[in-house]
């Protein structure tokens, strides 16, 4: 995979991610607090999914076109290593988690309680940290 595709696919994914986030910011705003999760969720998936095209210079696995979501913390982990930026992120790999249990309740977990205001709030704060210790690996073409 050539340097120019891998930072075209980067660049996709971090527009992918930059929708994302508002539509999650639009759901919160809109009272809809599953979907905020579910939104987060995918922003923050699309920005570790741009960096590691490009910074890392990784792949998916054959046939996929992306990592698979559990993998996203080590993959974060590895990223803000590589940006010589983890003491400052070192919180954010099981935030990561959190957020994606959040996104599999949200989307598949039969709850007597809807999602909460407090935790859709707390998934796009969580997706909005991933965004910002990412994106300047992304803008910057720090890879």
């Amino acid at each position: 995979m050539t340097d120019a595709f891998r930072r075209q696919i980067s660049q996709e994914y971090r527009q992918k991610s930059d929708e994302s986030i508002e539509a999650a910011h639009s759901c919160f705003s809109g009272g809809h607090f599953q979907s905020t999760c579910n939104r987060a969720w995918y922003s923050a998936m699309q920005i570790i999914t741009a960096a590691g095209y490009f910074a890392l210079h990784d792949s998916p696995p054959k046939d996929k076109i992306n990592w698979n979501h559990d993998r996203m913390p080590d993959l974060f982990r590895d990223l803000v290593k590589k940006a010589k930026s983890y003491d400052q992120w070192r919180h954010l790999p099981q935030s990561i988690e959190l957020l994606l249990q959040l996104r599999e309740q949200a989307d598949y977990g039969v709850r007597i309680e809807p999602v909460t205001q407090e935790v859709a709030f707390r998934a796009v704060t969580i997706a909005g940290q991933v965004r910002e210790a990412l994106l300047p690996l992304v803008e910057n073409g720090n890879g």
